[in-house]
This record gives structure tokens, sequence and C-alpha cells, in this order.
């Protein structure tokens, strides 16, 4: 045995002599440079003209290889013009393994591989002289599919391939852009296709200018990485990858890197490819980068927005299914966790949870965004056309998604919302948002709903029991002034919704305002029809309205505004042309201005610009109220007609209510009664100034048993009369501070900012009382006669005793009221002037009387001696006789 093995080391130890004897003739007696023009003539024929321009020499131990110095690829043989050029190249083998018909690479290295790609004004590249033909191409690709489905499974392994101070220049003349690759080093080791990772490392510098570059980009970068390949090239593997670059602007002033480390590896790529890795990029600054870059900066209304940004994530998948697991995303301050998933390229899961993210942050500023709202605008007009076309939901038969995003809190517009839920899927000709919700106060705000293919959708909004008022105050929202302190603090909402987007039905509404209730429903149709119904229990509409301001503040702020001389702005009458609606709203009560509109009903419809008020009716302080009307945007300006009745109505409460004052004043003024009446009006304009100066209305009131108070006109005419009379006015009389009218009835028309009393007449008692004047609303003055008539003339048991005819059944003017509008009681009392011109046709008609008086007196004395005489001379003459000689007198007198 022993000797045997000494028989077979001697014989390995001959063959290993033979093979180094061999190879040592063989690079002795055989110089590879005198095949120089062979190899040069043969790379030619096959279409890749090359020079070498160093000496091939030979390496025999403990390799075999041969080096190669300087050698160019030219672009063809008519030029000298090189292509590619190396400075040397050399490859080795490991001797032994050549007994055993093995071929191991040793050594594989390539130094100063210089290459420039260009591509010429015309759009060639100068590469494509060494892209054969394409009928070649097809055949060279069937006879390597032949050979290749023939062969056996390629054996290679290379101890060491290096390629080192690589540089390719590219120029395109087109662009104006040129790009370099500089001090490029790649080494390989230990190289194998029998499923062993290998180590690679490389490096390298790199830069672009001119062409989209403003200013040139420098880069510069490393990557190493452990691959493992199987001998088919079926599976390979990237395993604890580290990329690197750095990217400087020297210019800008800016650099910025981005390190990434991943593992990835393939299976099947050949048949059914299949991937998995992870991948993770350090956290970066995006704004440096595209500053370094020279693109258009970022601009945010937070300057520290998208300047880190970092992510991790896991793969995994196939040529149909990918999962993107364990992300882990790293945006600034906020942190995003989740996977993605797709399966079947159809099938959508995806799956995320983060902190606190400030939408605003990543905004433009105010001025930009002011800018992208104009454009957006102009865009939104310009496609205003297409806003009714139908979307497209059939990709729903062909896609499924399930989506499920949550935040902790999410700010936009300055507001922060808490827990914002957004959960979704799709699928089978369906979409539905499961829950999208958030939380505030503590509660859950959610929207739910779902869509199908045919646009056909339902939905629901649940706002629960909310502070309005305080959210306003924690968004930083400027709140109403509102007269109430704790209106607004009690909020809620839920409503309902189905249809289409051109036909949108709600046909629940459910509103919750302080107290009070208010359910309806709504119809959409087309995005420009609206139909609403409402229905409401007691609303005081003056919670939610300011303080009324007093009347100095109200004089001031017009004395302001006048001052200002600013245009007014015209009524929003557009919005009636573009917009069609149909309202009726019923309430149980409406409080506006103090007034209490009771079993309130209002309906009305606008049809292209035409309004009708179809009905507002109310029961009114004891009454009812009904009114109608017309406003015709159509028209330029505007036209507005509105007519109306009240019956019934009590007047003392109506006027405490619109009074500021305490109604336990004594001094206030008050109507007390029922009144009637109807009025009709209209007035064309573009402002609310110009329908006011330019309304015209006529109204007609009466009332039943009407009181006046604290006035007493049956004193004033009674002191009126004292004064025509030249009587005393009785003082110690108790008049009471009230004014009973029987009747009562008035026609006044409006034109010109003023109220003209047609005709206004009231009976009190024993007088006939009537007005008449103008009430100047323009200028806040009234000018009002009150005249009367006494119809009896003794009215002592009033204190007022009449002792002469002349003023009874006579139509006197002795009551006026004239000054400021504002204070109608102080503005009433005697006329004076209409006083002194009575009193001197009473003292006329007095002096004519007296002189009737004394005529008469002295016809009655005259009469009286007449009787006497005339008995004196039947007692003497006879009976008869003065009676006959009355008979002579006369005919004397006649003759």
């Amino acid at each position: 045995m022993q000797k045997l093995l000494k028989i077979l080391l001697g014989g390995l130890l001959v063959c290993v002599a033979l093979v180094v004897i061999t190879a040592v003739i063989i690079t002795s007696v055989i110089d590879p440079n005198d095949y120089k023009g062979e190899i040069e003539s043969t790379a030619a024929k096959q279409g890749y003209p090359i020079v070498i321009h160093g000496d091939l020499a030979w390496q025999w131990f403990p390799e075999l290889g041969i080096s190669i110095g300087k050698t160019e690829l030219l672009v063809d043989d008519s030029q000298q013009q090189a292509f590619a050029s190396i400075s040397s190249a050399t490859a080795s083998v490991q001797l032994l393994p050549l007994i055993k018909q093995e071929i191991i690479v040793k050594t594989v290295e390539l130094v100063g591989l210089k290459t420039h790609l260009e591509i010429d004004k015309n759009g060639t590249g100068n590469w494509e002289v060494f892209i054969p033909e394409s009928d070649d191409t097809t055949a060279d690709t069937q006879v390597n599919t032949t050979n290749s489905s023939s062969a056996s499974p390629l054996s290679l392994e290379a101890e060491t391939i290096r390629i080192r101070d690589a540089a390719i220049t590219f120029a395109d003349q087109q662009s104006q852009l040129n790009a370099n690759l500089n001090d490029f080093d790649l080494i390989i080791n230990n190289l194998n296709l029998e499923g062993k990772s290998f180590p690679v490392e490389s490096q390298w510098q790199a830069g672009v200018s001119g062409g989209d570059f403003p200013q040139p980009v420098k880069f510069a970068g490393s990557l190493t990485s452990k691959i493992t390949l199987s001998d088919d090239f079926s599976a390979a593997e990237l395993a604890d990858s580290k990329l690197a670059v750095l990217i400087e602007n020297t210019a800008a002033a800016v650099s910025e890197s981005i390190v990434t480390e991943f593992s990835l590896a393939a299976n099947s790529i050949d048949t059914n490819p299949a991937i998995n890795g992870r991948v993770k990029i350090d956290p970066f600054n995006p704004k440096n980068i595209m500053k370094a870059l020279g693109l258009e900066a970022i601009e945010t209304q937070n300057s520290e927005a998208l300047t880190r940004v970092g992510l991790n994530l896991n793969l995994e998948g196939n040529q149909n299914d990918l999962t993107v697991g364990q992300i882990n995303l790293a945006l600034d301050k906020t942190n995003v966790t989740g996977n993605l998933s797709v399966k079947d390229l159809s099938q959508i899961a995806l799956n995320l949870r983060g902190t606190q993210l400030n939408l605003d942050d990543y905004l433009p500023p105010e001025s930009s965004q002011e800018t992208t709202q104009i454009n957006t605008a102009s865009a939104e007009n310009n496609n205003e056309s297409n806003s009714d076309e139908a979307l497209d939901l059939s990709f729903l038969d062909e896609y499924a998604a399930n989506v499920d995003i949550a935040f902790e809190a999410l700010t936009a517009n300055n507001l922060t919302f808490n827990k914002p839920t957004f959960k979704f899927n799709a699928g089978n000709g369906k979409a539905a948002i499961e829950e999208a919700s958030l939380l505030l106060q503590g509660k859950k705000i959610a929207v739910t709903g779902d869509i199908n293919k045919a646009q056909q959708f339902n939905a629901k909004v649940t706002v629960p029991t909310l502070n309005a008022s305080q959210l306003m105050t924690d968004f930083g929202i400027e709140k109403p002034e509102m007269s109430d302190p704790k209106a607004l603090t009690q909020v809620a909402a839920t409503l309902v919704a189905k249809g289409t987007p051109q036909a949108i039905k709600i046909p629940t509404i459910d509103l919750l305002l302080d107290g009070t209730k208010v359910t309806g429903t709504a119809e959409l149709k087309t995005l420009n029809s609206l139909t609403v119904n409402l229905n409401g229990g007691k609303l005081d509409v003056d919670r939610y309205l300011p303080e009324p301001v007093k009347e100095t503040e109200t004089n001031n702020n017009q004395a302001s505004n006048t001052a200002s001389s600013e245009p007014e702005e015209p009524l929003p009458f557009e919005l009636l042309s573009d917009f069609n609606a149909d309202v009726n709203v019923n309430f149980e009560q409406i409080k506006v201005t103090n007034l209490a509109f009771d079993n309130f009903k209002f309906s009305a419809n606008n049809q292209n610009g035409l309004a009708v008020l179809r009905n507002f009716s109310a029961d009114f302080f004891q009454g009812t109220l009904a009114s109608k009307g017309r406003l015709d945007a159509r028209a330029t300006p505007a036209k507005l007609s509105l007519s109306g009745n009240g019956s019934g109505i009590a007047m003392e409460p109506l006027l405490e209510a619109l009074s500021e004052e305490p109604a336990t004043t004594a001094q206030q003024f008050l109507i007390r009664g029922l009144a009637n009446g109807n009025f009709s009006s209209n007035t064309q304009g573009n402002t609310v100034t110009e329908m006011f100066e330019n309304l015209n209305a006529n109204v007609n009131a009466n009332t039943q048993a009407l009181q006046l108070v604290p006035i007493n006109v049956e004193k004033m005419v009674c002191q009126a009369i004292a004064l025509v009379q030249g009587d005393s006015f009785n003082t110690e009389f108790n008049w009471p501070e009230i004014t009973k009218m029987q009747e009562f009835a008035a026609e006044i028309t409006f034109a010109n900012q003023v109220a003209n009393i047609k005709t206004l007449s009231a009976g009190v008692q024993q007088i006939n009382l009537g007005a008449n004047g103008k009430v100047d609303l323009k200028n806040q003055t009234l000018d009002v006669r009150m005249p009367f008539s006494v119809t009896q003339a003794d009215l002592e048991t009033q204190g007022c005793p009449i002792t002469n005819d002349y003023l009874v059944g006579k139509a006197l003017s002795l009551v006026r009221c004239k000054g400021d509008l504002t204070n109608p009681l102080a503005a009433c009392g005697i006329d004076n002037r209409a006083i002194r011109e009575l009193v001197k046709d009473f003292a006329e008609d007095k002096a004519k009387q007296k002189l009737a008086e004394k005529t008469k007196k002295q016809r009655d004395k005259f009469d009286q001696k007449k009787n006497e005489f005339r008995e004196k001379i039947d007692d003497k003459l006879g009976e008869g006789a003065s009676k006959l000689l009355e008979g002579l007198f006369k005919r004397d007198k006649d003759n």
C-alpha cells in the first residue's frame, strides 16, 4: 500500500512537471506580439476596429495569463478617432486546474478604460455604428438561444475582477448636456456561480452640466455589496448592500448625501420572477437635493418642512403580487408606519398609522398659494363645460382596494383634528367609505357611504353635540359677534344623502342648534337646482346677532361711512341667475329683532333669476301676518314687488318689543289696540340703498279700540279750546294719560323716502280726530297736523266746558306733531300759530255776536215802548185804534 502511494505521488509530480515545462516552453518560444496584426484584423472583420499600441506579454506561474498594453477601439476603419481605450488589461487562470480541463480565472484587471459617448445635432449616437443590423441580430439571437438551450450550466469563477481608473464622458449636441463618470473603481472578489456570496466594492466621481442644469453638479458615490448568483442566473441576491451618493453644487454652496442600505434577492428570474428584500434610506434633506440639482425650489409655509425624510421597508413579490411591509417613513417630525400589498395587479391593500401631521407646513407660502388659487380658479372656469361629464367608475369591476389610514392628529388650514381615520374599500363594482372620522372635543365626527359604477351613492354624516363656539376659539377662527354668550355651545347634525352626482337627495336632515331641533329634506339636481324643506321648533335668531347698536353709535357710524364715501357693494343678484331653488321653511316660532313670529311659514322659489315669495305667514302678536312678493333679478336694475296684510295685531306688545327702552318707563310712547292693515310696494335697484331710495308703497290701516299712551288728545283739545275761549284751563281735573279711539282708519303713501298721511280719522268720545302730513325717513323728521271737530257742546263733565257754539262741529287744527322722528312724544303738542289764528277768528265771531245781542236788546226795548204806546191809544181811542193808526202810517210810508 505504501509503495502504491509513492507510485501515485510520483506520477502526479511528473504530470505537474510536464505541464510546467510545457507552459515554460510555450511562453518562452511563442511571442504573442507576433499575432497583433491578426488579432486587429479579426476584430475589424467583426465590426470592431481596434489598435493595440502596447505589448502583449505572457505570465506562466503560478497562473497562466496574458497582459495587453494600451489598446483603442476606433469608430471605424477610416477614422483614427477612438471610441474607447484602455491603458492595460490583464487576465490569468489558475494553472493546475487546466490539468483537469477546468478553467478557473485567477485575475481580470482593466486599467484606464476611457469611453466617449456623443449625440450629434441630428440625434445620432456615435455608438450606433457598433449595433448590428436587425436581421443579423435576430439570427444571432436564434443561434445563441439554440446553443444556450443545449449547453450545460455555465461555470464561472474568478478570484479577482477589478476595473481601475475608468472614465466615461457624454455630450449631447442637441440639448447641450454634458456628463462624465470619473475615477470609477470596481473590485469583485471570489466571483462564482455556485451559490456562494462574493463581495463587490465600487466608487466613482461624476458630474453634469448644461442642458436642464443651470449650474454644474458633482456626484460622488460608493457601493458595497455581497452578491450571490446561481450557475444559470435564475437566482441572484444582493446582501448587506450600501449605496452612498453625495450631490454637490459649488455655485449654490449646497450639498447633500443619500445613504441607502438594502438587501435584495430574486428567484426564478427566467420563469416566474420573485423578489424579496429590505430597503433603508437614511434621513436626507429633499430641499437640498432639489437645490443642488438646480431644480425649482420647493417653497413651503414652514421653512423646516421637507428637510428630513427617511424610509425603511421590506419587499416581497413576484410578477403579479407585491408586498411592501414594515414601512417606516420619517417625514420631518412625523412618523408613518404600515404596509402595502398588491395582488394580481388589481387588488390593493394599504394600512398606514401616523403621528401628528401638519399639512399646512407643506403648502406654498400665502402669496404663492393665492397665485395657485387664481390659476386653479382659471382652470376650473376653463373646464366648466366639462363639469357635468359623468364619472367613469367602470374600473370598480376590475380593481379592488382596501385602505385603512389613521393619524394621531392632522392639521389643515390652521385647524387641528385628533384621531383622523379613513377606511375605504372597493371591488365588485362598488366603492365604500367604511369610516372617515376624527375627534373633536373627545367626540367622533364620522362620514360613511358607498358608490357603485353606475354612480349611485349613499352617504351619512354624523356630528355629535359640540361646542361650536369653543371650537372656533380653539381653531383661531374669529367668532361672529353674538348677543348671547351661550350661543353655538350645543350644535349637532345628522345628514343622510343618496342618489347620483347629478341628482343628490338628502332624505334626512337632523340639526340641533342650542336646544332648537330642525328636521327636513333636500334635493340638489345638476349642481344648480336646490329644493329644501325644513321644519323646526323655536328659534331665537337674536341670540346669534350682535347687540343692537345704540342710536348715537348708529349716527356716528353713518357719519363715518358718509365721510369715507366708499362705494356700496351691489347685491349678489347673479347668484339667482346661476342657481334655481325651491325653499319651504316651517318653524314653531322664529324670534328676530325681538319680534316673535309664531307658526312661521316661508315658501319661495327662484327660476333663472326670477324669485317668487309664494307665501310668508305667521301668527304675530295675537294676530296674523301674510305676504307675497317677487324679485326679478334678470332686469337691470333688479325689480322688487311686495304686498301683504296683517290682522288683529296687538300694538302695545309690538311697540314694546320694538322699543330699545324698558317698557316700564313713564314716558314710553305706546299704541294699544288691535290693528289691521294691508300694503303694496315696489322698488328697483342694485344695492340696498338704491332699493330704499326707489321704494314706493301704499298702506291702509285700521284698528279696533285704539288707545294712545301716555297722550290724552282730549286734554290737548280742551287746552286749545280754553285758549281760544279765553278761559282758564281746569288743571285740577284728573286727566287720564290715555286717548281712547272708537274708530281709526288711515291711508299712507310712501315715495322718495317720505311717508305721506293722505287720510287719517279717529273718534275720541265727542271728538272726531284726523291727521295729515309727512314723515321724512331720510331726514328723520315729521310734520303731522291733527285736525279735530267737537260733536257735543257740553264737555263739562270732562273738565272741558264749551261756551260758544262757534267751536261745535267746526274743523279745528290745533294739535301738531313736528320735529325729530326718533322722539315723537316730544314733537307733539299745541299748534300755537293755529291757536292764534283761531283766536282771531273766534274774536271776530264773538264781536259779531255781541253786536247782534246789542241790536236785539234795542229792538226789544223799542218793541216794548211800541207796545206801551199802543196800549195807551187803545185805552183812549178804543180797542183797535192802534192797529188802525199802524195801517194809516203804513199806507203813507208805502206812498
